[in-house]
C-alpha cells in the first residue's frame, strides 16, 4: 500500500473513531451484560453496538472487536487474570483487541491484570479511551500495533511489570509481523500515570524499523489539553502551559516519525443510547457499509494476529 493511502486510511479511522461513537444514528438501547459469555455475545452483534457492564467481569479468553462498539463500564472492571489465548491466535493475551477496520470506544471502565496488554489496536483497528484505568497488565497498558489510539482520559498504573522491579510500557507503539498499517497516536485530552516508569514506548525491534515505507504517526485535536510533539528524537507530551509531562524513549533513527496536522474535532454534546441525531441520519448507509467492510477485514486478519 502506498504511503498516501496508508495515511488516508489512518486519518479516516481516527476521524471516524473520534466522531462516530458520540454521534449515534438512532442509537439502540444499550446491551447490559453481567458475565463473560454475555459480553462476547454482545460483541458479536452487527451494526453499532453499545454495551454497558452491570458488574465486574473476569475473562477466560481474549475479547475481539470487528465492528463499531462502545463499551461503557459504568465504573466496573474487566479482569484478565485467567485469560488463555485462543488456538487461532496463541500469542494474543490482551484483554480486548480492536481488529482491522473496527472502532472501539471504551468509557468509564477498568482493565486489570492482563497477561500482556489491557487493549490492543491491531492493523488498522482504532481505539478511543475516555475515563479508562488500565492497571497491572504485564506487557503494557495499550499496544498500538499498526492501529490507531485516541486518548481522551486515561490512567495507567503499574503496567509492563514482566521484568522484576520494573514497571515499563504504558502505551506501546509498534508494528508487528504481518501488520500492514502504521501506528497512529492522537491526543484529545489528558492521561495520568501511577508507578509507571514509561508512559510511551516506541518499539525498537519490529517492522517500524525494518520496513522502508513504515512510519509512526501522531497528532493532536484542537482542544486537547495535552499535546504531542517530536523533540530531540522523542515523543514529548506537554500540558496546556507548555510544561513537559513525559517523553518517550529515544526513537531510533531508522524509524520515520510524521505529525498529522489535520486535527479531528469532537462534538460538544454526546448523543446517548436511545436518542436520535437527525444530522447524521443521511449517513446511515455509509456507516452500515463501513461495518460490513470492517467485518470482512477482521476475519481475514484474525489468524495473522501476532502480539
Amino acid at each position: 500500500m502506498k504511503k498516501s493511502m496508508k495515511k488516508f486510511f489512518a486519518m479516516f479511522l481516527v476521524a471516524a473513531l473520534v466522531l462516530v461513537p458520540f454521534v449515534k444514528v438512532d442509537a439502540a438501547d444499550p446491551i447490559v451484560v453481567e458475565n463473560e459469555q454475555q459480553l462476547k455475545d454482545a460483541l458479536a452483534q452487527e451494526g453499532e453496538v453499545y454495551i454497558e457492564l452491570k458488574n465486574d467481569i473476569t475473562l477466560t479468553a481474549p475479547l475481539y472487536v470487528y465492528g463499531n462498539v462502545t463499551i461503557d463500564g459504568k465504573d466496573f472492571s474487566i479482569d484478565g487474570t485467567n485469560i488463555v489465548p485462543l488456538p487461532e491466535a496463541p500469542s494474543n493475551k490482551s484483554i480486548i483487541t480492536a481488529m482491522a477496520g473496527s472502532e472501539l470506544a471504551l468509557t468509564n471502565i477498568k482493565l486489570l491484570n492482563a497477561p500482556k496488554y489491557g487493549v490492543q489496536a491491531y492493523n488498522g483497528g482504532a481505539v478511543l479511551v475516555n475515563g479508562v484505568t488500565i492497571q497491572d497488565c504485564k506487557f503494557g497498558a495499550i499496544l498500538v500495533n499498526g492501529g490507531a489510539l485516541v486518548v481522551q482520559d486515561l490512567t495507567m498504573i503499574r503496567n509492563g511489570s514482566f521484568e522484576e522491579g520494573k514497571t515499563g510500557n504504558g502505551i506501546e507503539l509498534g508494528k508487528g509481523d504481518d501488520v500492514t498499517e502504521d501506528p497512529y497516536l492522537v491526543m484529545d485530552g489528558t492521561f495520568t500515570t501511577q508507578e509507571q516508569d514509561t508512559a510511551i514506548w516506541v518499539a525498537e525491534n519490529d517492522r517500524l524499523m525494518s520496513e522502508e515505507d513504515s512510519k509512526l504517526m501522531f497528532g493532536n485535536t484542537e482542544n486537547s489539553e495535552f499535546k504531542l510533539s517530536l523533540e530531540n528524537n522523542a515523543l514529548v507530551v506537554k500540558d496546556s502551559e507548555g510544561q513537559t509531562v513525559t517523553s518517550s524513549n529515544a526513537v531510533l533513527e531508522e524509524i520515520t516519525v510524521e505529525e498529522d496536522t489535520d486535527e479531528p474535532t469532537t462534538p460538544e454534546e454526546p448523543v446517548q443510547p436511545g436518542e436520535e441525531n437527525p444530522s447524521t441520519s443521511d449517513n446511515f448507509m455509509i456507516f452500515a457499509g463501513l461495518a460490513v467492510i470492517a467485518l470482512g477485514l477482521g476475519t481475514v486478519t484474525f489468524r495473522k494476529l501476532c502480539k
